[in-house]
Order: structure tokens, then C-alpha cells, then sequence
């Protein structure tokens, strides 16, 4: 009988979310975010006052499912805005 090796299919990744709303642009926010992509590991804070034009988000990843092209978000005043992931040093994955 032929074993096949069991890979680990969550790794962790830097994620972009782009166009984020100014008052959004906090930890609170950002492990909001890296909880729907499958756990939250770090946020990268280097620029405290969000000046940036994204805000980075280190996350969870399960390989075996398709990546979330982005989510809507409640910016306030029952209005939701759709903000946009992009991926940072996406492999191959067959």
C-alpha cells in the first residue's frame, strides 16, 4: 500500500488590504480581518498613523481553498464599502 505524506496546508502570509477607510486603519481592525482569513498572526504597525495607502496584515493561509479577493466592511452611517486583498509573495501552489 502506498502512503502518501500528509503537507501542512496553513502557512503564514502578509496580506494587503487596499483602500481601507482612515478611521479602519487599527489593530482592532486589522486582527478583524486576519480572523476571516483563517487566523490572525501580526499587524504590521511600522506606520502608526496609517498614512500608507494599505494596511498589512499578517494571516493565517489555508492553501487548499481559494484566496479571498476581499470582503465589505462597515465604514459607519449603514454604509459598507468592498475592500480589496492583495497577497504578498504568493508561490506556486499544484
Amino acid at each position: 500500500m502506498i502512503s502518501h505524506p500528509k503537507f501542512r496546508s496553513n502557512f503564514p502570509l502578509f496580506g494587503f488590504e487596499l483602500d481601507v477607510p482612515f478611521s479602519r486603519r487599527n489593530m482592532r481592525f486589522a486582527k478583524e480581518i486576519g480572523e476571516s482569513l483563517w487566523g490572525f498572526v501580526e499587524f504590521d504597525d511600522s506606520e502608526p498613523l496609517g498614512w500608507e495607502k494599505f494596511l498589512s496584515v499578517k494571516a493565517m493561509i489555508d492553501v487548499e481553498k481559494s484566496l479571498r479577493r476581499g470582503m465589505k466592511i462597515d465604514v459607519g452611517g449603514n454604509t459598507t464599502k468592498y475592500v480589496e486583498f492583495k497577497y504578498e509573495r504568493l508561490g506556486d501552489f499544484f
